[in-house]
């Protein structure tokens, strides 16, 4: 069976004639299976779109392409001739971002009782367009996944959709009527530095006003001295691309008694290791850093092998692991102790 291309809705006059013209014993002889029967209905909505940009396809059980063919442009009607029982799955295709109930409708033409040998209407109804955004990290081109996104009616409190945004920060909404809507984001953990936006749907898909973003993530790690954990160990923030002005909640003040090594890092700030050991930096923008562990008491110092790390943050929380460290006094060994800032 050849696939056949609507120029437009079939009209009854048509689908008339051939069936007079098979009753007659004019045209073609078919097997006892063939018939002739018109499978029509609208596409429905209750506000403005393009019918056009629709298309109707009629497939075999099997997924082979049948007939397709467009909507009436001012009513959304449409007409697909059968010439065979059997069943057959009639599909609506629209425009990408664009939702209507039903999506596909199952047929099984027995030529008496169906819906379209009844003459019956199928129907499918729009539901809504799609809204598009992204949530980014500070200063770059791409974000986190896992970010909470949810939309609202502007100047409400009601969420009406919500979603998670995917690997690169993208995300979707579906089945959105037209309105005014805000889009509001949420972390547990992360920082935001823009956490709402805004988008107005008319008639068609739409894309937020401005992207979300995150201001900075979390890296945590923690300090031990032959298994017991450290209290009190400053760890020192540097790094050469991001400023003191983008990190948050960490300390920015000198640490008295530290001397720079290396010229080149410039020093942001400093975070201490609590009662368990655990030491955090709240937000951290996407980068690259260096932290540096620095301990000095009344007669003891604390070194660490290595005596600093090199990380880079992307677009999440950040873990890492180093090994082994140690307390000397005067050049004495006098305890072997783990660093951790666990991957």
């Amino acid at each position: 069976m050849l696939v056949g291309q609507g120029a437009g809705p079939l009209g009854p006059a048509v689908v008339t004639a051939a069936v007079v013209l098979l009753l007659s014993g004019v045209g073609p002889a078919h097997g006892s299976e063939d018939i002739v029967v018109g499978c029509g209905g609208f596409v429905k909505s209750d506000v403005e779109i393009n019918y056009s940009l629709i298309e109707i396809k009629l497939y075999t059980k099997h997924g082979t392409l049948k007939y397709q063919t467009d909507c009436a442009p001012n009513n959304g009607y449409f007409m697909i001739p059968l010439y065979d029982k059997g069943d057959f799955i009639l599909k609506i295709e629209p425009p990408l971002g664009w939702s209507f109930e039903p999506t596909t409708v199952e047929l099984h033409v027995d030529g008496v009782s169906d819906i379209c040998t009844k003459g019956g209407d199928i129907n499918f109804v729009f539901t809504g367009f799609s809204v598009n955004g992204k949530v980014l990290s500070k200063g770059q081109p791409l974000g986190p996944a896992g970010v909470q996104v949810s939309l609202r009616n502007t100047g409400t409190e009601a969420k009406i959709q919500s979603t998670v945004t995917q690997p690169g920060g993208k995300f979707a909404f579906f089945k959105v009527l037209p309105g005014d809507y805000e889009i509001l984001a949420t972390h547990p953990t992360w920082a935001l530095k823009e956490a709402s936006t805004t988008v107005r749907v008319t008639n068609s898909n739409a894309n937020a006003a401005s992207p979300l973003i995150v201001a900075g993530y979390n890296v945590s790690g923690s300090v031990r001295s032959d298994g017991e954990p450290m209290k009190g160990v400053k760890f020192l923030l540097f790094s050469s691309l991001v400023t003191k002005e983008d990190v948050l909640g960490c300390n920015v003040s000198p640490v008295p008694g530290f001397q720079p090594q290396d010229e080149s890092l410039v020093y942001l700030c400093y975070t201490v290791s609590r009662e368990d050991g655990s030491f955090s930096f709240y937000s951290l923008p996407s980068g690259g850093y260096t932290v540096i562990p620095f301990y000095r008491g009344e007669r003891i110092t604390f070194d660490v092998a290595p005596s600093r790390l090199d990380f880079t943050v992307e677009h999440d929380s950040l873990k890492i692991e180093t090994e082994s460290c140690c307390f000397t006094q005067a050049g004495t060994i006098l305890a072997h102790c783990n660093l951790c800032i666990p991957s």
